[in-house]
């Protein structure tokens, strides 16, 4: 039996005391992201968000609560996990050491500023993320791109 192939990712999303998120500017794409990546095989959505954190940004850190989980429709299926990573501190964020082969800087950004820098499917992501924190809530959602 063929069964169908669907790509998994996790990702999390952190906030400064100023409840600014934090992005990240990989190197092999223009657009800004969260930290986070896609789920290999054996590893459960949120394990696969703390490795790609540690990865990413150099700090162990358990996720704690999904925020969001989307159902996307683009050239595959896809599920997108998104977990809250929680608010960093001065001293998290001095220990924050990115992974310099696949990211060149990274910072914490206001919602007007976040807009001009990610993809329109990030920004829903992390609108949702923010809408779901604040009302103690999990947003699903479905997109489908023709």
């Amino acid at each position: 039996m063929n069964y169908p192939k669907k790509r998994w990712a996790a990702w999390a999303i952190f906030f400064d005391e100023e409840w600014r998120v934090l992005l990240l500017e990989p190197t092999y794409k223009d657009d800004w992201e969260i930290p986070g990546g896609i789920i290999e095989e054996g590893e459960s959505p949120r394990e696969a968000c703390e490795l790609e954190v540690e990865e990413e940004l150099g700090i162990k850190r358990e996720v704690w609560e999904l925020l969001c989980l989307e159902y996307q429709r683009e050239e595959d299926d896809s599920y997108m996990f998104i977990f809250d990573g929680g608010i960093l501190s001065g001293e998290d964020i001095k220990n924050i050491i990115t992974q310099e082969s696949e990211i060149k800087g990274c910072g914490f950004y206001n919602l007007e500023d976040i807009k001009e820098k990610v993809l329109e499917k990030m920004f829903l992501r992390i609108t949702k993320c923010i809408e779901s924190k604040s009302k103690n809530t999990i947003h699903y959602y479905e997109t489908i791109y023709k």
